[in-house]
């Protein structure tokens, strides 16, 4: 009965299969790709990952798809990830016109073995597309740099979000992973205005360590996944986004950045990894060097006297919102399905003539 109803389907992609987890389950919806498996939660153990390697692996014989999309199911865990199960097949000769394609927050490794989170670089040859969101991946892996294919990380885009259409009242910080808040707090510290601050995970516990300005209020959440529309709703009603982070060679801080360019809030942050294909200093943002105090606390004044860069900057934020949809993800996840099953026909059509 499954398999009928998968191949009776009128959707275009109705023969790829889409293996995800929650939080692209509504994005990449049944109507779309009707052929799908998804996670029950966010966050899955080793033995979760095993289980659905071997829900997909039955769904692949049963089915036959005539691609495989994965969309975030890397695990978290080490020594095993469903996607390489399917590259090790590739590499071995099976799966022949069954293209890959693959997205992922997760990097990959040029190491031989995998680490947390990751698939060895050497897999990417196994795959048809591997979609990043940060275009400096191409930078650091020219071996499978044509493989690649950028689309901008989606927005969370909680519907009863109502739109805000004077400037807030106090300034946003938040998030988790690489957040220098030593340096904003030196920064906000005795200028007389209102901020606040939502820190989540691990940073929570550093956070408390610190002395807190009398100016700021401090809420301890969990994670983004537990509780999406309070931390969207203070970014949602702040006048700006501060993202303070640390140097660093990886993307960090994209979630809030992304979260706040499109409720039209501009950003203010540090020249780190990953950021210059989403913000732009002077066009939606403003963009001081890791650990700079006193271009922290000029960027805030600024930022929050200046009527006229502060409409500059929001207007280009929501210009730069425009593609942080989940509609513009989802439609250009299909048009990269739509260009590899068109090649894989032509391909798999020349070499029958």
């Amino acid at each position: 009965m499954e398999l009928f109803l998968l191949m009776s389907s009128g959707s275009p992609l109705f023969d790829v299969l889409l293996v995800t987890e929650p939080r692209f389950d509504p994005i990449l919806d049944r109507d779309t790709f009707p052929n799908r498996l998804c996670m029950s939660r966010i966050n899955w153990s080793w033995a979760e990952s095993i289980t659905l390697a071997v829900k997909t692996w039955r769904r692949v014989l049963v089915t036959r798809p005539s691609a495989l999309l994965f969309v975030s199911v890397t695990s978290v865990n080490r020594g095993f990830d469903l996607v390489s199960t399917f590259t090790w097949a590739k590499r071995l000769g099976f799966l022949k016109n069954m293209p890959i394609i693959f997205w992922s927050h997760k990097t990959f490794s040029t190491v031989p073995t995998h680490l947390v989170g990751r698939i060895r670089e050497s897999e990417g040859r196994y795959m048809e597309r591997i979609i990043i969101y940060y275009r400096s991946l191409e930078r650091l892996h020219p071996r499978i740099k044509d493989k690649f294919e950028f689309v901008p990380l989606p927005a969370h885009q909680i519907s009863c979000m109502p739109p805000r259409k004077d400037p807030g009242d106090y300034i946003f910080a938040g998030g988790s992973a690489f957040r220098d808040f030593d340096t904003m707090f030196k920064a906000i510290r005795g200028l007389n205005l209102p901020v606040k601050i939502r820190v989540l995970g691990s940073v929570a516990k550093v956070i408390q360590d610190f002395e807190l300005p009398d100016n700021c209020s401090l809420e301890i959440g969990d994670r983004l996944s537990d509780h999406p529309a309070l931390y969207l709703k203070r970014i949602a009603e702040s006048r700006f986004v501060v993202v303070p982070l640390f140097s660093t060679d990886e993307p960090k801080g994209l979630t809030t950045i992304t979260e706040a360019l499109y409720l039209g809030k501009p950003v203010i942050t540090t020249d780190a990894v990953g950021l210059d294909d989403y913000i732009q200093h002077g066009v939606n943002s403003l963009r001081v060097k890791a650990g700079d105090v006193s271009g922290f606390q000029a960027a805030i004044q600024s930022l929050w006297y200046d009527r006229t860069l502060l409409e500059t900057l929001s207007a280009g934020a929501k210009r730069s919102g425009m593609l942080l949809s989940r509609e513009h993800f989802k439609r250009r996840i299909i048009e990269i399905c739509e260009e590899v099953l068109v090649k894989t026909k032509s391909e798999s059509t020349g070499d029958l003539i």
